[in-house]
């Protein structure tokens, strides 16, 4: 059934311009606008705001909606999270404090979430293996996911949706296609994804920081959830 999906929502995407050929799915580019880029690769320094307490985030992205509006992290970030449905299966949200959910992953049950690597997407490589994170949805439910899985790529052609992709844990070349299935299929998940810039290349490279749910004994409410 999921290789019906797969077919079925890869012709939709290749409809509306998101990177999809013979060779699979894209992976989205998720790194400093090339208007952005200063003369030494660099973007412009930002301060962050402090991070909302989880009662005051939790209060504000509680709006009676089914979708996730935001994810957590105790000490590291509070997100909103916006919705790609009129911006394309490549969009990316560029405003400071949000990240997007990556529509095509939703299909595979997996909630992918963007953001570029100069703004919410440096928020990312705070996430370290046994980290917490709760998804808030709209309609109050929280769900609790621990980080379990960092990995790092350099992209071969660094602004290509498509490029190949190097494994810098064991040196494999690995096309956009399997990278996809490695991170945005399978058991479900959370995937966080931005851009690695390198050698003043803001698209230099991809991260994939993903989380599992938070497996509890029974009656145990996990840390963070509302009452």
């Amino acid at each position: 059934m999921k290789k019906v999906i797969f077919v079925l929502v890869s012709l939709l995407i290749a409809g509306v311009g998101f990177g999809f050929t013979s060779r699979g799915p894209g992976i989205p580019v998720t790194g400093l606008a090339a208007n952005d880029v200063s003369q030494t690769g660099a973007p412009a320094v930002t301060v962050p705001a402090p991070v909302e307490t989880f009662d005051a985030f939790y209060a504000r992205v509680v709006d009676g909606t089914p979708q996730v509006r935001g994810v957590y992290a105790e000490g590291l970030f509070a997100l909103d999270i916006v919705q790609q449905t009129y911006g394309g299966a490549g969009y990316v949200d560029s405003n400071f404090g949000t990240v997007t959910q990556f529509e095509y992953a939703s299909y595979f049950d997996v909630i992918g979430l963007l953001a570029h690597n100069y703004l919410s997407g440096s928020d990312f490589f705070k996430l370290t293996l046994g980290t917490h994170i709760q998804v808030i949805y709209g309609t109050g439910e929280v769900k609790t996911y621990v980080v379990d899985n960092v990995q790092h790529y350099q992209a071969i052609s660094s602004q290509d949706s498509r490029s190949p992709l190097v494994d810098l844990a064991t040196g494999a070349v690995l096309d956009a296609s399997a990278v996809f299935q490695r991170h945005y299929m399978g058991t479900h998940k959370v995937t966080f994804q931005t851009c690695i810039a390198n050698h003043g290349d803001p698209y230099w490279g991809r991260a994939f920081i993903s989380a599992s749910p938070l497996v509890v004994p029974t009656g145990v409410a996990p840390a963070g959830a509302a009452n």
